[in-house]
């Protein structure tokens, strides 16, 4: 866990997995709009937020994992592209689903010029919102997470001008929601469900195209469409996250998971999961469990 600026606010979440956040005790107003805190969140399984309000502007972007939102008593469902804003008086509830847990990336801020920025960029409080390509969302909002922790003199300014480019961002990479009911969407649900119930055995994003009856290229756009990535990417975490679960829960040995999973040998196995991951399956077990046997 990193979280810069040493103290936390009561309101960030402890049912994390991990997270890298800062948070600003003495925030700096800069033209009109103050930003207050800001992180990555990789949640937990019993992840939920239930709050009837909040003291500031909230803007938040779903990285991966599925789930839902509550807000101001609508529903949505939340998927990689979702953005939602609340703030005071607006009543919200978060849930991850406990097998695709959420990553998600929220800012916090504050200030007169606030509401006006956002509708000048056409978006309102409270508000669900699709980007249809959100890489560079993501790419901003990590720089602004990055600059926050940083705690140098130009971090508030900075910080500041990111958040504008990224309420920008959402503004020009809008989807209708009304397109999530589109043929192409559940052609995407429909490839994406086969991968999900299937990619233990799955080794290429082909035999999907193949399963599916969906031509390889036109897969690929429809992934990069509404996962934000390419379906093989999508296929390769599913299979480290249901692989970690078989090391830590089942307590199985490196090599018996790399022979589950379709990999010829521990060492590209290996390769595979510290890319999803982050950590090689002897350090994930280390902080969740067991050493594992080799």
């Amino acid at each position: 866990m990193e979280t810069s600026k040493q103290k936390t606010p009561d309101f960030f979440s402890r049912e994390v997995e991990r997270e890298r956040t800062f948070f600003f005790q003495e925030p700096t107003p800069i033209d009109g709009l103050t930003v207050i805190c800001g992180g990555r969140e990789h949640c937990a399984e019993d992840y939920t937020i239930d709050r009837k309000t909040f003291p500031y502007v909230g803007l938040e972007l779903v990285a991966s994992g599925q789930g839902n939102l509550c807000l101001n008593g609508v529903s949505y469902d939340l998927s990689p592209g979702s953005l939602f804003l609340y703030g005071p008086g607006i009543p919200h509830q978060i849930r991850t689903h406990p097998q695709q847990r959420l990553t998600k990336l929220f800012v916090d801020f504050e200030g007169p010029q606030a509401l006006s920025i956002l509708r000048t960029h056409g978006l309102q409080i409270p508000g669900f919102y699709r980007l249809s390509a959100n890489a560079g969302a993501i790419d901003i909002f990590d720089r602004l997470i990055d600059s926050g922790a940083e705690d140098i003199p130009q971090s508030p300014r900075l910080c500041r001008l990111l958040l504008e480019t990224l309420i920008m961002l959402a503004s020009t990479h809008q989807t209708p929601l009304g397109e999530a009911s589109s043929q192409g969407y559940e052609t995407y649900e429909r490839c994406r469900d086969f991968i999900l119930n299937h990619h233990r055995r799955l080794k290429q994003a082909d035999e999907v195209a193949r399963a599916c009856h969906v031509d390889p290229a036109y897969l690929s756009r429809l992934f990069r469409r509404f996962a934000h990535e390419s379906p093989y990417r999508f296929l390769q975490k599913e299979k480290m996250k249901s692989a970690a679960l078989s090391l830590v829960r089942q307590g199985k040995l490196v090599k018996e998971v790399a022979d589950e999973f379709g990999f010829p040998d521990p060492y590209h196995f290996t390769r595979s999961f510290k890319r999803v991951h982050g950590v090689s399956p002897d350090a994930y077990r280390r902080n969740h469990g067991e050493p594992i046997q080799q």
